[in-house]
């Protein structure tokens, strides 16, 4: 059972991979700027069970933000523009239309606005490479998970 979980492309090895990923990459920024001295924990905010339900929900949120945005933005779109203008513009333009996306989000600036592009491209690069869409939707879930309850 938990095999055939993992051999469908919808939550396969690609999507658990991208998961992996995801919290790596933000860990090791945590973990430079620790080193760094530039941040620290003092203590933790949830006990008593409510730190599991509120990670699994949370988790719950941003596997379907990270759904939702990858496959409107990674997803068809990409492919159908990359048959007509070529991946890389392709890619550039839809990074934008996600940036701008983001535009409305409170307190977002300019330079965040230019992470998000940033962001949108190097997605863009992991659907290239992988040739998985689910690689990026795990990525990008366990990234907004961490960034937002880790």
């Amino acid at each position: 059972m938990i095999m055939a979980f993992l051999r469908d492309r919808r939550f396969g090895w690609r999507f658990w991979e991208g998961c992996v990923w995801g919290f790596a990459m933000l860990w090791a920024i945590l973990a430079i700027l620790r080193a760094h001295g530039d941040f620290r924990v003092d203590s933790v905010g949830l006990a008593g069970g409510k730190d599991l339900r509120f990670g699994l929900g949370w988790a719950l949120v941003f596997l379907g933000v990270a759904i939702n945005e990858e496959f409107a933005f990674r997803g068809y779109f990409l492919f159908s523009s990359a048959r007509r203008l070529r991946f890389w513009p392709a890619a550039v333009f839809l990074s934008t239309i996600f940036a701008v996306a983001h535009i409305a989000n409170r307190g977002e600036t300019a330079l965040g606005l230019l992470y998000v592009f940033g962001i949108g491209m190097l997605f863009c690069l992991m659907v290239r490479r992988t040739g998985n869409l689910w690689f990026v939707v795990g990525f990008h879930a366990a990234w907004d998970w961490a960034q937002t309850f880790f």
